[in-house]
C-alpha cells in the first residue's frame, strides 16, 4: 500500500515473487478476503472484515429414468434442499449447512460431518422417493464465507483506500449474485457507483447508533435457514441493474 492508494498486487508464480501493477483492486477471495483486508490495516486505518466458514456438502446422483416431463426439468427446492437436473437422469443434490461448534476456534479445520450426505439424501427422498435408491456418482464439499454481524454479501470500498473494493461474503448466494455483483463493481470502477452499494457495507451497522442487533441476528438466522439474503429480500426496486429478491443458488 502507498498511503491510501494500492499501486500493485504481490503474488507468486512457480515460486517467484511477482508484483503486478494495479489501477484498481477487487477483493473477491471468499474466506481469503479476511487476511487480504488485514494487510496494511495499520497504515490504511481500515476496519477488519469478519467472515466465518460454513461448510456445505453436495452430491451428484444417477437415477434409472428422468423424473417427470423430459422437456420440463426445473430446479426443485424443498425443505432447503436443492434438486438440480443435469440431463440423462443425472441430478445435483445439495447442500448441507454445517457450522463450527460454539466452543471451536474458526482457525481450526471445519470437517464435514459423516452423516451430512446421508441426511441430505434422506431429506430429498422425503419429497422424491426415487432418490433413496439413486446411485451416488460423486460427492464434494466446500466452505462458504458467511459475514459476521451483518447479512451477506459485503460489497463496498475498503475503508480509507482509494482504489480497493470488497466483493465477498456472499455466503450461499455466490453463484446467483456473481453477475450483478460484477456489474455493480464495474460501474463503481468506472465512476458510476450505484447508491444501492451502501446497503452492503459491513460498516453500515457501526455507523448507525440505533442498530437493532437482534434484527441483524434474526436476518442472518433466516438466511441460514432459507438461503435468501435478507437485504435483498427487502429490495423493492425492480430495475435489472439492482439486486432484487432471489432464491438461493445451489451452493
Amino acid at each position: 500500500m502507498s498511503g491510501l492508494l494500492c499501486v500493485a498486487v504481490q503474488t507468486t508464480s512457480e515460486g517467484v515473487a511477482l508484483a503486478v501493477a494495479a489501477d484498481w483492486v477487487v477483493l473477491a477471495a471468499g474466506l481469503g478476503s479476511v487476511s487480504l483486508t488485514r494487510f496494511g490495516l495499520t497504515r490504511s486505518g481500515s476496519e477488519p472484515l469478519a467472515l466465518m466458514p460454513v461448510l456445505g456438502q453436495a452430491m451428484e446422483i444417477q437415477l434409472p429414468d428422468v423424473l417427470g416431463d423430459v422437456d420440463f426439468q426445473p430446479v426443485i427446492n424443498g425443505d432447503d434442499i436443492q434438486f438440480v437436473p443435469l440431463g440423462s437422469g443425472r441430478y445435483w443434490l445439495g447442500a448441507t449447512v454445517e457450522f463450527h461448534n460454539e466452543a471451536m476456534n474458526f482457525d481450526e479445520p471445519l470437517l464435514a460431518k459423516a452423516e451430512g450426505l446421508q441426511n441430505l439424501q434422506k431429506g430429498a427422498a422425503g419429497f422424491c422417493h426415487a432418490i433413496a435408491q439413486a446411485k451416488i456418482i460423486r460427492t464434494w464439499s466446500g466452505l462458504r464465507p458467511r459475514p459476521v454481524g451483518q447479512p451477506a454479501p459485503v460489497i463496498k470500498p475498503l475503508s480509507n483506500t482509494q482504489n480497493v473494493t470488497l466483493a465477498t461474503g456472499h455466503y450461499r448466494n455466490g453463484v446467483l449474485l456473481a453477475p450483478v455483483t460484477a456489474r455493480l463493481i464495474a460501474d463503481q470502477v468506472n465512476g458510476k457507483a450505484d447508491p444501492i452499494l451502501a446497503a452492503f457495507s459491513y460498516r453500515r451497522f457501526q455507523d448507525q447508533n440505533k442498530t437493532d442487533k437482534n434484527q441483524i441476528d434474526k436476518d442472518q438466522t433466516d438466511q441460514d435457514r432459507t438461503g435468501e439474503t435478507p437485504i435483498l429480500r427487502r429490495t423493492t426496486d425492480s430495475s435489472p441493474s439492482r439486486l432484487s429478491k432471489q432464491q438461493s443458488p445451489v451452493t
